[in-house]
């Protein structure tokens, strides 16, 4: 027994040694209206499941105060469906989640689960960057990325600057961007406060993600790769990932937290684009 222990710590250390990372996945709290394990079957839809440790749990239930100790995760994401505030009830704990991104908690709103049919207040409304003020919906099926941010390069290559994609038909839901980054906004659709796909904002200690993913997203009808891929980043980022990017490349610090985050085996790939991009972006 203690040769086969000894085998394995030489093992593992080897590893470490060869630059392979040995991370542990980022813990997720998916706060679910349908319970189908959804974020999980999309998550795993594109690859992606080694890098986060999923529990599921009832929106009713963790209103209730399930679980206790929202600092046990490294992002809580809500959704993801069609209508998901519940007609008797939205999301509360509200309190509780903006003392959560204050002290370096991430949170992913996907579609409809901020404010659909209820005002969160300034609690939700101040870390995420963008406010419920009954604006119009705007929608559709293509989108453009409308700002350079690494939620869109970490850990899947997405899209650059200026590239319009096709999604699942979806729409924004009565809100406005405030203080948020607008990463992507709807194609075809006049640039306005109340036109985004995806915004992202650094709040205190924390982060926060509105992606609209999720209008036509079900187990059972999958969205592409790419736009699944962009949930997943979403994720990636707002756990404290994907902070990799820079105009003058990536320093010890940014390769060790890519290892804490299970990117490593991507860091050639990643080193080498990077490095074309930033020569494209100086022509």
């Amino acid at each position: 027994m203690k040769s086969i222990i000894r085998i394995l710590g030489v093992l593992v250390l080897s590893l470490l040694l060869c630059g392979i990372a040995v991370a542990s996945p980022k813990k997720v709290l998916h706060v679910s209206v349908i319970e189908q394990n959804e974020v999980q079957v999309f998550v795993n839809s594109v690859g992606a499941g080694r890098l986060f440790d999923i529990t599921q749990v009832s929106l009713a239930n963790f209103n209730a105060g399930i679980p206790a100790r929202l600092k046990d995760y490294d992002v809580i994401v809500f959704g993801v469906n069609d209508s998901y505030e519940p007609g008797e009830y939205g999301v509360q704990r509200t309190p509780e989640l903006k003392k959560y991104v204050r002290n370096g908690g991430g949170i992913v709103w996907t579609h409809d689960s901020m404010e659909l049919k209820f005002d969160l207040g300034p609690d939700v409304e101040i870390p995420a960057g963008v406010d419920d003020v009954g604006a119009d919906w705007v929608g559709g099926s293509q989108v453009e990325v409308v700002k350079k941010h690494e939620i869109l390069r970490r850990p899947y290559r997405v899209a650059e600057l200026g590239d319009i994609f096709n999604v699942q038909d979806t729409h924004s839901t009565g809100g406005i961007v405030t203080t948020a980054d607008l990463i992507l906004s709807f194609y075809g659709s006049p640039a306005a406060p109340n036109n985004f796909y995806l915004t992202v904002h650094e709040w205190e200690a924390g982060r926060v993600v509105v992606n609209q993913f999720g209008h036509s997203a079900y187990v059972d009808n999958i969205p592409s790769a790419q736009e699944t891929q962009l949930f997943v980043n979403s994720l990636y980022w707002a756990a404290g990932c994907g902070d990799h990017f820079g105009r003058h490349g990536r320093g010890q610090k940014d390769k060790d937290d890519e290892r804490k985050c299970g990117e490593h085996d991507r860091d050639r790939d990643h080193d080498r684009d990077d490095r074309d991009q930033d020569r494209d972006d100086q022509k």
